[in-house]
């Protein structure tokens, strides 16, 4: 685009903090997929112990398919490891962790470092 805006590039409400992910661009705009779209998947780490995990966009973004023998705890960060993006953006930090009966992983809603209503500017990175 003439303002430098690719597909794929990474949204940042602020350093280091993934919003989102440019998908469309054209010569002078670009359209961004935030973690609030329930159609974006993220492929994330949790923590110290770097616990894989998938972050399902939605309302209140929620890192799903947590194998039950990991250590998660709540206030661990959560950080993006798609290999379309740049490696440990953070998302935001675990606000609790919640089993489902019969099920054979943990899911856990994410605490952003942001408020949505607040954004007023987002970078886009190069």
């Amino acid at each position: 685009t003439s303002i430098g805006i690719r597909e794929g590039a990474a949204v940042l409400a602020a350093k280091g903090i993934l919003l989102g992910q440019v998908i469309r661009v054209g010569e002078d705009w670009g359209e961004v997929r935030t973690v609030f779209d329930p159609s974006h998947d993220i492929p994330v780490r949790i923590g110290s112990s770097a616990t894989g995990g998938l972050l399902r966009g939605g309302a209140t973004p929620t890192v799903t398919l947590i194998a039950m023998a990991k250590p998660v705890t709540v206030g661990d960060p959560v950080y993006a490891t798609s290999r379309e993006l740049p490696y440990g953006l953070v998302l935001g930090s675990i606000s609790e962790v919640r089993e489902n009966a019969g099920d054979a992983f943990l899911e856990a809603p994410l605490t952003l470092p942001y408020s949505l209503h607040d954004l007023v500017t987002v970078f886009v990175m190069r």
